[in-house]
């Protein structure tokens, strides 16, 4: 059991993304690469857009 006497608790997989921080002083924490996830999301999603766009603008061309 990671949760056992004198330690930090060590959360359970769920919704909430919680995780255990191991450090020099171990902690729980949240949504480890919440950033990074963030950044791919909003790019994709840019990228996405435009090749609509560009599939709009091929289409009144012809």
């Amino acid at each position: 059991n990671p949760n056992g006497e004198g330690l930090v608790d060590w959360p359970s997989y769920n919704l909430n993304e919680e995780y255990l921080q191991i450090n020099l002083k171990q902690k729980k924490a949240r949504k480890l690469k919440e950033k990074k996830v963030d950044f791919w999301r909003k790019l994709m999603f840019e990228k996405t857009n435009n090749k609509g766009m560009e599939h709009r603008k091929i289409n009144t061309e012809l």
